[in-house]
């Protein structure tokens, strides 16, 4: 399954007391190809270091770019799609581009993108990512 996470669920996925932990251990065990870019790599660094700290975001980032299960795609179009938050157009020109699954995100900007039709994105919260990869 080949999977593109924002940013905010990420952030909430690396905690081990978080119902969203299963998201990350597959991420962890190669259960799931995550689909990055290098500016969600960028973002991922940033928020992680503020919100969290500067180290765990360094920790986060070099035990994904160990994995094998980590698939880099760097967009050679950018579809700007018409949804209120363009900040998110990355997680959605890496779907596209790395020919994703799903896009997981809490963000409810991404809802917006139902009514664009082409290209179709499959966008489902964390809990629903959970609940799929417990299925």
């Amino acid at each position: 399954m080949r999977v593109v996470l924002d940013t905010n669920v990420l952030l909430t996925c690396i905690s081990r007391a978080s119902p969203t932990r299963p998201i990350f251990d597959a991420v962890l065990q190669e259960q799931i190809t995550l689909l990055v870019s290098t500016d969600i790599l960028l973002e991922y660094e940033e928020i992680l270091g503020q919100r969290a700290s500067p180290s765990v975001a360094h920790n986060v980032l070099e035990a994904l770019s160990n994995l094998p299960s980590i698939s880099r795609h760097e967009a050679r179009y950018r579809w700007r799609l018409p949804y209120a938050d363009p900040d998110d157009q990355k997680f959605v020109d890496a779907y596209v581009a790395g020919q994703a699954d799903y896009l997981v995100s809490h963000d409810r900007h991404f809802d917006e993108l139902a009514a664009a039709g082409f290209p179709a994105v499959r966008v489902v919260s964390a809990a629903e990512f959970v609940q799929l990869l417990s299925d």
